[in-house]
């Protein structure tokens, strides 16, 4: 009754095809789901937008399960509203794809790397500093890689004291950085961690033609 705002009197014994539960795009996936009760099989959980009496939509997931009644098979039918977890995961990809699109337009080069130094996501401006494309850095290579023996160390501190309680790590500082043709650069870098997680997020500056 909450779910449809129905009575169970307005329910039972109703054809959900004539209450119009379903809409229609949803129809043939609940009728392949009530072939397979009716030769004896369970489903689920299967998603569908139900249709309310007052006219509103909600989303739930249905698991089936075949049931004999005075020789009957009956199909046992379980939902559960979703509508407000399905609304949060909306809200969450549109933040998402808000956050790439600062991400790819901040005009400086930037990265997202991963506790365990694995650069995660990195921008156009920064395929065009390091010179590999994203299919080759994201997940595959790691910070480390791009940085001389010289200046690896005192940035492996940094990268550890950050994500540590209490730790201290400079957010602004340079380094020299090494590109896929081998050339060195010198890069100004600002870094800072990304609230409740383990990773952090960096712009890099080539400063090169300064010094």
């Amino acid at each position: 009754e909450r779910l449809l705002g129905y009575k169970k009197e307005e329910l039972i014994g109703k054809s959900f095809l004539k209450l119009k539960l379903l809409s229609l795009a949803d129809i043939p996936k609940a009728a392949k789901l009530l072939v397979k009760n009716l030769r004896g099989q369970p489903t689920g959980s299967d998603e569908f937008v139900l249709n309310r009496k007052d006219n509103s939509k909600v989303t739930v997931e249905i698991s089936t399960y075949p049931v004999k009644i005075k020789g009957r098979v009956l199909a046992l039918g379980i939902a559960r509203d979703i509508t407000e977890r399905k609304e949060a995961e909306k809200a969450l990809a549109d933040s998402e794809e808000k956050y790439r699109t600062v991400f790819e337009n901040t005009g400086t080069a930037t990265i997202i790397i991963e506790e365990d130094e694995i650069i995660s996501m990195v921008n156009t401006q920064s395929e065009k500093m390091y010179g590999y494309s994203k299919k080759e850095i994201e997940n595959k290579m790691k910070w480390t890689d791009f940085v001389i023996p010289e200046d690896l160390e005192r940035m492996k501190k940094y990268h550890i004291a950050r994500r540590k309680a209490g730790g201290k790590a400079p957010t602004e500082y340079e380094f020299r950085m090494i590109d896929k043709k081998g050339n060195i650069r010198d890069i100004f870098l600002k870094i800072g961690m990304i609230p409740n997680t383990k990773k952090s997020i960096a712009s890099l500056m080539d400063i090169t033609e300064r010094k």
